[in-house]
């Protein structure tokens, strides 16, 4: 009996009972180092300059910009009384101004546009009128470089940057103006660094009202020709 039950285990398992199998070792925790302080003061330092880099390069863009569109603003303002002193039939009178004290949220120069119904070219009382301001920090100016014909401006009066007279004009019925004169204007903060770059200019055809919009392009003067180039050119 003894002997049959032997037999019958050594052919059920022929090489002995079944072995348990032994877990699987736990991965050994690997060891993180950290960072030194040389590395760390290191990437401090190149975070510093490049940040330092975006930000001149933000402001710079932020002039041009700012530059740009109060060329295109005071374009736009200008086409507008015309338009309406043409749908209305009346003139329409466009004043050029600034703020001697603006406020925090007040631009430096601004234009004033009104429907001149009793044609003594002074905004009166109960005339409809709208006001355009500039972005801030744009002010009137040419104290410096030359006007868009390429002379040198020595009337104090035009060095303020409104070449017209009593920094007005007129747009009658037909849509034309009886005077040919610009505008001149430039951040105030490139005054303050006594750089040219961000100058712009709006010219007014006479008789046609047609408005161009100018850019005042330094590397063109290393090419002996005037700066004034026109927007897009």
């Amino acid at each position: 009996m003894n002997r049959f039950r032997f037999l019958s285990l050594r052919l059920l398992f022929p090489a002995g009972p079944p072995k348990r199998r032994a877990r699987p070792a736990s991965p050994s925790i690997r060891k993180i180092g950290g960072f030194t302080l040389l590395e760390v003061m290191t990437v401090v330092g190149v975070i510093a300059i490049m940040s330092s880099i975006a930000i001149y390069s933000i402001n710079t863009n932020l002039d041009r910009i700012r530059a740009d569109t109060a060329g295109r603003r005071i374009s736009i303002a200008l086409n507008y009384a015309r338009i309406r002193a043409i749908s209305e039939n009346t003139n329409y009178v466009v004043q050029f101004l600034s703020r001697a004290n603006p406020g925090k949220n007040e631009s430096m120069s601004y234009i004033r546009m009104f429907a001149d119904v009793n044609k003594n070219g002074t905004y009166d009382s109960g005339e409809a009128s709208r006001i355009e301001d500039l972005p801030m920090g744009i002010i009137f100016d040419l104290n410096g470089p030359k006007d868009i014909d390429n002379t040198v401006v020595t009337s104090s009066s035009d060095r303020d940057g409104i070449v017209f007279t009593d920094n007005k004009l007129t747009f009658y019925p037909r849509g034309s103006t009886f005077e040919k004169g610009e505008l001149y204007i430039i951040p105030y903060k490139n005054i303050e660094d006594g750089t040219d770059k961000n100058r712009r200019a709006v010219s007014v055809e006479r008789l046609s009202g047609k408005t161009i919009v100018w850019v005042y392009d330094i590397k063109r003067l290393d090419k002996g020709l005037c700066a004034w180039r026109l927007e897009g050119e």
